[in-house]
């Protein structure tokens, strides 16, 4: 993997942002959600954090477009998690907030599994 980015003394922050929403993400297929009804800033903040760094990731995107799209996801992540009950009670907002974190556990779907990464 010459070139290829490395992950840094962030990568054990990295790695346990991926593996929560990737477990979480078990639970819910891709459903339809509707970002502009997520009622917490801090679904809202990672929300836009998820837009600018999945903005330039296309079908041809490599490992590196990925780890930096992640990297600058794992503090709007982290504080998401901290202020966020995923599972509400309530259905929609459950499944809005699943959708939200399917969308951050998919990013580097099809380029690397980071099930293989050490610390993953």
């Amino acid at each position: 993997m010459g070139g290829t980015r490395r992950l840094g003394t962030d990568s054990s922050r990295l790695c346990r942002c991926k593996r929560t929403c990737a477990l979480l993400s078990t639970r819910c297929a891709p459903i339809t959600w509707t970002p502009d009804a997520l009622d917490e800033q801090a679904s809202r903040d990672l929300w836009a954090a998820y837009r600018r760094a999945t903005e330039n990731l296309g079908p041809d995107r490599d490992v590196d477009a990925v780890l930096v799209a992640l990297q600058a996801l794992t503090d709007p992540i982290n504080a998401f998690f901290e202020a966020v009950l995923v599972m509400a009670e309530d259905e929609a907002v459950r499944r809005n907030r699943l959708a939200l974190v399917y969308a951050v556990a998919a990013i580097p779907d099809g380029v690397v599994d980071l099930s293989q990464v050490m610390g993953f």
